[in-house]
């Protein structure tokens, strides 16, 4: 959706993280270049974080995501291609990782994510980042349904309930 001359934004309704609904999510100032042999677009931001909207107060803010809060992201990728009559985009595909409680979350659209088999849901944890576990002390490689124990690098350690 464009919001001022030549600067774009894009909204992720209804983010999920695992299982566990966060809210609506916002990249701010992205450009787009056509390449004007292929009508492929490439989407890019000099904006390094996202905004909350719709938070879902039950489970977001327990992740630490408020209304109107700020989650930085990396790894941003996008492209897309006009269709023939340049009035309409077909196969866009877009990347980027965020970072929430301290695990890095991958977010794909329009392919699969590598090494994943849930696509935007896929929740991987970066070494060193933040290591997960069950209650009962099973270390996990994402989060999964009911309690989970998070503990971040620096040690801080958090319960985290995905329904």
């Amino acid at each position: 959706m464009q919001y001022e001359e030549g600067k774009y934004k894009l909204v992720w309704k209804t983010l999920e993280a695992g299982s566990t609904l966060l809210g609506d999510y916002t990249i701010d100032n992205i450009t787009v270049a056509e390449d004007a042999e292929t009508h492929v677009l490439t989407l890019t931001t000099t904006d390094t974080e996202g905004t909350w909207s719709n938070v879902n107060s039950a489970y977001g803010t327990m992740l630490g995501v408020t209304e109107g809060g700020k989650t930085a992201f990396t790894g941003f990728e996008s492209t897309c291609k006009l269709n023939e009559t340049k009035d309409a985009i077909e196969k866009l595909k877009l990347k980027f990782n965020i970072s929430i409680l301290g695990y890095e979350a991958n977010l794909v659209f329009g392919e699969k994510a590598p090494g994943s088999e849930t696509g935007i849901n896929a929740t991987t944890v970066a070494e060193g980042a933040a290591t997960l576990f069950t209650v009962d002390g099973v270390k996990l490689s994402k989060l999964q349904k009911g309690l989970n124990i998070v503990r971040s690098a620096d040690g801080k350690v958090k319960k985290v309930l995905v329904k």
